[in-house]
């Protein structure tokens, strides 16, 4: 999250606020308003900000009386922003921002106004994940008109073969049932070939060993999405000749026809469907979710390194389980 707190800088923030603070506003009340909406508005003077800002103790425990979790760290982003732009910050805020992240990467203090104490280092990068959570339950709602549940190669054949998780796909599944209950378009995409395979390269390493074996076919039951999680009318469902979502496939016609900007992923496997659609999805500048235990993958490793590390540079990173509260919120 921390390009959420930097985008304060450059306006986004005001955005953010204004989907926070009905919130902010029913669980903690108008004082804690006063002082959320006070931290992200780039408007808000130095000495404005320190007047409200010493109404924070307040705030803070009262928000933690209401939900120590979530309230009380997702007020700590208000702080994260004070401590990033003036320099200002308590010491009790940054111990609990080094106590709860104390792996956390720092960057250089920016664009601190003229006259105020730069600290040598601001902790803002990876915010605890109680407080993406929060951020992340926030904003999904207010997307779901413009969003999709993209579900890639969750069939017969692959499902088979990393394992057929039957928790793993009662996840999908369930996520599956809460996107059509909101109204958020579900697309399948599975990988398939055509007979005699014309339409794999002998240089394509991992496709050719399928070619080889006359495995694939887009019409054999093996590449059948997984009963488990048939689709239904309304769904939308796709075959694709290589790794990516996107690749030989009219999924971005169909997106941008429909309206759809945000993308949520699930499949199998993380290092292969996901990864792969999360690179191409965000050079294509589509918002994007991917369900943490909605991917799945054969290396344990590999899963935990994409998933806690590499997409969130381009993706929020959330449960099945979270995502669905969002959803039906």
């Amino acid at each position: 999250m921390l390009q959420t707190v930097l985008d304060v800088q450059a306006g986004a923030g005001t955005r953010f606020a204004r989907i926070a603070a009905p919130w902010v506003a029913k669980t903690t009340g108008e004082a804690g308003v006063q002082v959320f909406l006070a931290a992200f508005d780039p408007s808000t003077s130095q000495a404005m900000f320190l007047e409200v800002y010493a109404d924070s103790r307040a705030f803070l425990e009262h928000a933690a009386a209401v939900d120590r979790d979530l309230r009380a760290r997702l007020y700590s982003i208000a702080k994260l922003r004070a401590f990033h732009v003036y320099g200002d910050i308590s010491d009790a805020a940054r111990a609990w921002v080094d106590g709860a992240n104390p792996t956390s990467h720092r960057i250089e203090a920016a664009n601190t106004p003229e006259g105020a104490s730069a600290p040598e280092a601001a902790p803002c990068d990876n915010i605890p994940p109680t407080t993406q959570r929060g951020i992340w339950l926030m904003n999904a709602a207010v997307d779901r008109g413009s969003t999709a549940l993209v579900v890639g190669d969750v069939q017969n054949g692959i499902v088979r073969n990393f394992g057929n998780d039957d928790a793993y796909v009662t996840r999908v599944a369930s996520a599956i049932k809460s996107a059509r209950a909101a109204g958020i378009q579900v697309i399948y995409v599975r990988v398939g070939f055509r007979a005699g395979h014309p339409d794999v390269s002998p240089r394509n390493r991992g496709f050719s060993i399928a070619a080889a074996n006359n495995a694939l076919l887009a019409d054999s039951d093996d590449t059948q999405i997984d009963a488990r999680v048939a689709p239904v009318e309304g769904d939308i469902v796709m075959v694709k000749r290589r790794v990516s979502c996107f690749s030989g496939t009219d999924l971005n016609v169909v997106l941008s026809s429909r309206g759809i900007t945000s993308l949520v992923l699930a499949g199998i496997a993380t290092s292969g469907v996901i990864l792969s659609t999360v690179r191409e999805a965000a050079d294509r500048d589509y918002a994007l979710t991917v369900l943490s235990d909605g991917v799945k993958d054969n290396d344990e490793e590999v899963h935990r390194v994409l998933v806690e590390k590499l997409f969130p540079r381009q993706a929020d990173v959330v449960s099945v389980a979270d995502w669905i509260s969002a959803v039906e919120a």
